[in-house]
């Protein structure tokens, strides 16, 4: 699940913003979301990425906008669109035809799906590196919620 996206950085910036994420995380106690709700985005009958959707319990919405807070004050240009919590399923590529009209036709079935609940316990600072068989996703930091 996407908390922010910071789009590339140069290295400077790494170490502080890993700086910030682990200071955050440390005044942030564990907490739970549910998940349910799928969609699609652009728009569910032409999917390009496959969600569900994620509650947005007040300490999430907390730790996402001290984390926006504190890194546009560190001079990194952010999104400017609001934060809408969901954790990524998959991304279609271009063609598929029948399968997609198919995926779309089987997302409308199971939008009310409710998949359950997970303890969110830390907050991870990745990097994804963009390829032609897909991105590949490397953790720089793990920080510990434990406020």
């Amino acid at each position: 699940m996407t908390l922010l996206f910071l789009g590339q950085l140069e290295r400077p910036e790494d170490l502080q913003v890993k700086e910030v994420v682990q200071d955050i995380a440390s005044h942030i106690p564990p907490f739970s979301v549910d998940f349910s709700h799928l969609g699609a985005f652009p728009e569910q009958k032409a999917p390009k990425v496959i969600w569900v959707g994620v509650s947005e319990p007040p300490l999430l919405m907390t730790m996402q906008k001290k984390l926006k807070n504190a890194v546009a004050a560190l001079g990194i240009p952010l999104e400017t669109r609001p934060y809408r919590p969901h954790l990524t399923l998959g991304r279609i590529r271009k063609g598929g035809g029948d399968a997609v009209d198919r995926l779309a036709h089987w997302i409308k079935q199971h939008e009310e799906l409710k998949l359950g609940q997970c303890e969110m316990k830390e907050v991870m600072l990745m990097e994804s590196q963009l390829k032609p068989e897909g991105p590949l996703y490397k953790c720089l930091l793990a920080a510990p919620l434990r406020g």
